[in-house]
C-alpha cells in the first residue's frame, strides 16, 4: 500500500488546525496508508523517503518553523521527492526559499465566501477535475518570476481569474498547489474530494490523462 505523511499543527495551528482534517485526510484517500504528524521538527530525509509523496498542511511555521526545516523540505523535493502543498502550507514568510520552491508567496486575502474554481485548460490534470463551488478564503499571490508553474485550476473572484492550483518541477522532484482547504468542512464537498483524488494520482505518477492529451512535463 502507498504511504502518504501529513505535516501540520493542531493547538498551534492558529487558523488551519489539523483537528477534522486529518480525519478527512484519511477518508477521501482510503485507499492509501496515510500518517499524520505534528512534530514536524523531527523529520530526517530518510523518514521522509519513506513515503510515496507528502502533504504539507503546516500552519504555524511562523512558530514552530525554522531554516532546518526548510532546508529539509527543499532537499527532499530537490532529490526527487513529491510534495502536495495544500491552503495555508503555502504561507511561509520568513522563509523565501520555500516561496520559491512553491512557485509563489502568499499575499493575504479578502473575506471568505463562496467561490467557484475552474479549468485553467493549461494541464490535462485540470480535464480529471470538474469544476467546484466551495466557501473559501481567496487568496491572493505574488507569482515568482523565475520559477516556473502550470496554472491547473483558477479561481473567479470578482470577475477575475486568479490561480488555485498549480504544479511545478523542483529538482527531481515536483510541487502540487492547492488554494481550497481552510477547514474539515471544505474537504467534504464533492469537487474538492475528487481534485484531492487525482491530485494523488498525479503526485504518484499513476494519472491516465485523457486521450486528448498530450502533455510532456519539462
Amino acid at each position: 500500500m502507498k504511504k502518504i505523511l501529513v505535516l501540520g499543527d493542531y493547538s498551534l495551528g492558529t487558523w488551519h488546525p489539523l483537528y477534522g482534517v486529518d480525519a478527512q485526510l484519511k477518508r477521501i484517500l482510503n485507499e492509501y496508508s496515510v500518517e499524520i504528524t505534528n512534530e514536524y521538527q523531527k523529520l530526517t530525509l530518510d523518514i521522509l523517503f519513506d513515503y510515496d509523496f507528502i502533504i504539507n498542511y503546516i500552519d504555524a511555521f511562523d512558530k514552530r518553523g525554522s531554516s532546518d526545516i526548510s532546508s529539509l523540505l527543499i532537499s527532499y523535493v530537490a532529490l526527487g521527492g513529491v510534495m502536495m502543498v495544500v491552503h495555508n502550507g503555502i504561507i511561509v514568510k520568513k522563509q523565501p526559499e520555500l516561496e520559491q520552491m512553491y512557485g509563489a508567496s502568499f499575499n493575504g486575502h479578502p473575506r471568505h465566501e463562496q467561490i467557484k474554481f475552474v479549468h485553467a485548460e493549461s494541464h490535462p490534470l485540470g480535464k480529471t477535475i470538474m469544476p467546484f463551488e466551495v466557501d473559501e478564503e481567496p487568496y491572493m499571490f505574488t507569482m515568482s518570476n523565475i520559477a516556473k508553474v502550470t496554472v491547473v485550476m483558477n479561481y473567479e473572484y470578482h470577475d477575475e481569474l486568479y490561480p488555485a492550483v498549480w504544479v511545478r518541477v523542483f529538482g527531481n522532484g515536483k510541487i502540487l498547489y492547492i488554494l481550497p482547504g481552510h477547514n474539515a468542512q471544505t474537504f467534504k464537498n464533492e469537487g474538492f474530494e475528487i481534485l484531492i483524488r487525482q491530485g494523488a494520482l498525479w503526485c504518484l505518477n499513476e494519472m491516465e490523462f485523457p486521450q486528448d492529451s498530450i502533455y510532456v512535463e519539462d
